[in-house]
């Protein structure tokens, strides 16, 4: 089975990261729920979002709506196949966003 979340950990690790400061939550299925998680289970303060461009603010504010002094980096600078959809997806997202 493919973890893409410990390949992006290892690969962090690989270029000087200290892993000690990366939480992996495979708990977390949404940005909601993971942010959640990261304020109510992990006891987050303050973090670093390391995402996809055209997914970041988002998660930014959901950090900041749950009280998480949130700041985020781009992952990647271009598009890729099925940017649009995942574009389109986003702006569902972000319209779900105001609900959680």
């Amino acid at each position: 089975e493919y973890d893409e979340l410990t390949v992006m950990k290892n690969y962090c690790y690989r270029n000087g990261v200290d892993t000690t400061k990366i939480f992996i939550d495979y708990a977390g299925f949404d940005t909601y729920s993971t942010m959640y998680r990261a304020k109510h289970i992990f006891k987050i303060r303050k973090a670093t979002l390391i995402s996809q461009k055209y997914h970041l603010n988002r998660a930014i504010y959901i950090g900041k709506s749950l009280g998480i002094k949130s700041v985020g980096f781009s992952a990647n600078k271009g598009e890729y196949r099925g940017y649009t959809y995942v574009t389109f997806r986003e702006y569902i997202s972000i319209f779900k966003s105001f609900f959680d």
